[in-house]
């Protein structure tokens, strides 16, 4: 899965809101031993979206 978000909506949970709901719909379809991500380091941003989502 891949997004980008429109610079306007920027620091609006909205990255965060997608990707728990992509976790909880992913886990609610079965067995899934686990998940990978990957974001430049650079992008600080991207990263807290993924630290907060665990």
């Amino acid at each position: 899965m891949g997004c980008r978000i429109a610079r306007d909506f920027w620091g609006k949970g909205i990255g965060s809101t997608a990707l728990d709901k992509f976790i909880n719909y992913i886990f609610s379809k079965g067995p899934i031993v686990g998940l990978f991500a990957s974001v430049a380091p650079e992008n600080r941003a991207s990263i807290r979206v993924l630290e907060k989502s665990g």
